[in-house]
């Protein structure tokens, strides 16, 4: 009994140590001059990381938070997102210029898309960067997955 009080002292970290997270991601962004989806307006444009999307309720969403950048990663698979005259976001696929297998590098984001996970499970590990979300209207001017991926296996 004695040893498990020991123990459970031992985990206890003193509060002056603990690093603060006294910011939210969107705040740390916009001080550091990084804009996000949501500081997008009409007609903007940018890239964002392949991984960014999440599902909800069938359909495949963007944090507000997520940085985007004005050019893409060379070595890497980006989104390009653009907010339409609707203000939806349309989404172009965009594998980087050093990636030899362009095709395949295509063929594989798409199935990055599809492994994406749920906005929940995100929102719990994240919780400051994945409560606010926009929908995706469509990737490369496609609306479902099963018509991204006919369209990337003709």
């Amino acid at each position: 009994m004695c040893l498990a009080a020991i123990c459970a002292a031992m985990s206890v970290v003193p509060a002056s140590a603990q690093f603060r997270m006294d910011t939210s991601a969107g705040q740390a962004a916009n001080a550091m001059g990084m804009p996000t989806i949501g500081d997008m307006q009409v007609g903007d444009a940018g890239y964002v990381a392949s991984f960014t999307p999440c599902i909800e309720r069938q359909g495949l969403f963007l944090p507000t938070l997520a940085t985007v950048t004005e050019e893409p990663l060379a070595f890497a698979q980006n989104l390009r997102v653009e907010i339409n005259a609707d203000g939806d976001i349309v989404v172009d696929l965009y594998i980087g210029d050093d990636v030899p297998d362009q095709s395949q590098g295509l063929r594989q984001l798409a199935l990055t898309i599809a492994n994406a996970s749920s906005c929940a499970a995100e929102n719990y590990y994240f919780p400051n960067d994945y409560s606010d979300l926009r929908a995706i209207a469509s990737i490369n001017g496609h609306t479902s997955l099963a018509a991204l991926i006919d369209s990337l296996v003709r």
